[in-house]
C-alpha cells in the first residue's frame, strides 16, 4: 500500500532538519510531502518532495473545506487543521492508499516495520498522536473531521473559529473515531519525550526503566535502557522531541549512518554502558525551564485560553444535563 506523510514548516528550519531528512530518506517506501515557504537550497532525498506553499495559500486550502470564515493566523494553529489534510490536499493524494501527518521534531525509525499491510488492512486510522498519524484515503476518512455531534468535546466549527490551540488533531478526532466506531490503532511504538523534564522521560507509555537514551542506526531507531545494570534494547518507530532544544555534536555528518540521541544532544555513535546512560539521563533542575513553562501559559491567555476553558466547562455541563434528563 502507498503512504504519503504531510509535513509543513514556515520560517527558519529546525537546526536538526538534516537529521529528520536522513531518517525520512531511509523510509524509501513512503513519500513525504513537505509544504513550506523556506527557500534554502537543500538536497532533498528522492522520497521527500518539497512543495513551496505560502501560509496564505495553505489557509486558503482549509477555507475551501468549510462554508464559514476560519480563524488561522499563525502556523502553529495548523495543528488543529491536520485532520483536514486529506480533504485540503486531496489533489496531491489521489494515488495513495493512506495519508498522514508528520512533524519535524521527530527522528524516524523503520515505519513500515510497525505499519504493515496487515495493519493498514485492519484499521482506518493508525495512531492517536497529532505529530504522527495515518488515515485511510477514503471519502469517509477525508471528511471525518466534519462530523457534527453534541458531545462535550470540540467540533470542527468550534475549533476553526478560535486562535486557541484545541488539540483537535488528537482529542477531538480520536473521540470522533470512538463515537463512530472507526477502526483506530492505538499508539504502542512511539517515544514521546516529556518536554517539561530536562532528562528523557517518555509520556503515555513510560515504564519503570527511566535510565535511557536512543540510537539511530541505518534507518532503525532503538531505545537503549538500563535494567539491573544491563543495557537492554528495543526498536521503536520514532522519538518525538517536542519543544526541546537539541545541540548537534556530531563531528562528521558526511555519509552519516548512525548517531546517539541523548538529553539534549545528538552525538557520534559509540557503544555505551549502563553508567554512561545513567549519566546522560541524569535529572537537571533549572529555573529557566520553569520560567519557560510559566511563559507558555501566559502566552495562551490572549489566544483565548480562559474563555475556552469556561466554554468547555459550560458545554460539558450542558451535555451532562441533557443526558441525565433523557
Amino acid at each position: 500500500m502507498k503512504i504519503a506523510l504531510i509535513a509543513f514548516y514556515y520560517g527558519k528550519l529546525p537546526n536538526y532538519f538534516n537529521l529528520w531528512l536522513l531518517s525520512a530518506k531511509y523510509n524509501k517506501d513512503i513519500d513525504f510531502l513537505f509544504f513550506t515557504d523556506n527557500e534554502e537550497h537543500i538536497d532533498y532525498p528522492e522520497n521527500v518532495h518539497k512543495i513551496y506553499l505560502t501560509f496564505a495559500e495553505m489557509k486558503e486550502r482549509f477555507q475551501k473545506c468549510v462554508d464559514f470564515p476560519i480563524t488561522l493566523n499563525k502556523p502553529y494553529k495548523v495543528c488543529d487543521y491536520r485532520p483536514a489534510f486529506g480533504l485540503a490536499f486531496q489533489d496531491y493524494l489521489e494515488s495513495y492508499d493512506f495519508w498522514g501527518e508528520c512533524e519535524l521534531d521527530l527522528i524516524l525509525g523503520d515505519i513500515r516495520k510497525f505499519v504493515t499491510d496487515d495493519i493498514l488492512n485492519s484499521y482506518d486510522k493508525c495512531f492517536t498522536r497529532g505529530y504522527f498519524t495515518l488515515y485511510r484515503n477514503s471519502k469517509k476518512m477525508r471528511e471525518l473531521f466534519l462530523t457534527k455531534h453534541n458531545q462535550p468535546f470540540y467540533r470542527y466549527d468550534e475549533v476553526f473559529n478560535t486562535d486557541y490551540i484545541c488539540h483537535f488533531d488528537e482529542n477531538g478526532i480520536n473521540k470522533i473515531c470512538d463515537l463512530l466506531n472507526v477502526g483506530l490503532l492505538k499508539d504502542v511504538c512511539f517515544a514521546d519525550i516529556n518536554y517539561e523534564r530536562s532528562n528523557f522521560e517518555m509520556v503515555f507509555i513510560q515504564d519503570e526503566y527511566k535510565d535511557q537514551i536512543w540510537r539511530w542506526d541505518n534507518g532503525k531507531l532503538y531505545r537503549e535502557y538500563v535494567v539491573n545494570d544491563k543495557v537492554k534494547t528495543k526498536e521503536m518507530l520514532l522519538i518525538h522531541l517536542q519543544k526541546r532544544h537539541m545541540d548537534i555534536e556530531i563531528q562528521n555528518d558526511k555519509d552519516l549512518k548512525s548517531f546517539l540521541i541523548v538529553p539534549n544532544r545528538f552525538l557520534d555513535d559509540k557503544v555505551v554502558n549502563a553508567s554512561e546512560i545513567r549519566e546522560y539521563n541524569r535529572k537537571k533542575y533549572t529555573l529557566k525551564k520553569s520560567f519557560k513553562r510559566v511563559q507558555r501559559w501566559i502566552k495562551k491567555i490572549p489566544e483565548g485560553a480562559i474563555e475556552q476553558r469556561f466554554y468547555r466547562l459550560k458545554k460539558s455541563l450542558k451535555c451532562k444535563f441533557i443526558k441525565n434528563n433523557k
